[in-house]
């Protein structure tokens, strides 16, 4: 989908001065919070947030990775490929090359996210924090599968 009026933006929580990514994410149902670390990017169309992801970078001595949250589409706005559209200049503009960009996938989204060339992370190391967040999750009954975007 290719609009004219479409923007992307882009910016750290610790940067962000406008409450509009925040009021998008609340009318939408999404709970987490943006953290000041966080790369937020969303896609605006006629001046309207449509669609909203967190990406948070993991470095250390031993890996480097990248980790999607809070990917939301605008419940008006689902199955238009908005999100899928979001994804493509996440991967091709704010993510590191031969990064790996990870994320924690809702059993009944995991089809979306193979359709967006990510493949499940079995086989593959899980990066501590992956692991952890996952384990929160089946702590409070909620299932979730990793998944990872390698990104060259």
């Amino acid at each position: 989908m290719q609009n004219l009026n479409a923007k992307y933006k882009t910016s750290y929580g610790h940067e962000l001065q406008s409450p509009m990514l925040g009021r998008f994410y609340k009318r939408n149902g999404y709970k987490g919070k943006i953290q000041p670390r966080d790369l937020c990017c969303w896609l605006e169309l006629n001046g309207e947030i449509v669609a909203a992801a967190r990406i948070l970078a993991h470095c250390s001595d031993t890996t480097s990775f990248s980790l999607l949250r809070g990917l939301w589409v605008d419940k008006s706005k689902r199955g238009k490929r908005l999100g899928s559209q979001l994804l493509r200049y996440i991967s091709k503009n704010e993510v590191k090359k031969n990064n790996d960009l990870y994320c924690l996938a809702l059993p009944h989204l995991e089809q979306f996210y193979m359709t967006n060339q990510y493949k499940k992370a079995e086989g593959k190391h899980i990066p501590d924090q992956l692991a952890e967040m996952s384990n929160r999750y089946k702590r409070r009954g909620q299932e979730s599968i990793a998944m990872v975007l390698s990104v060259s």
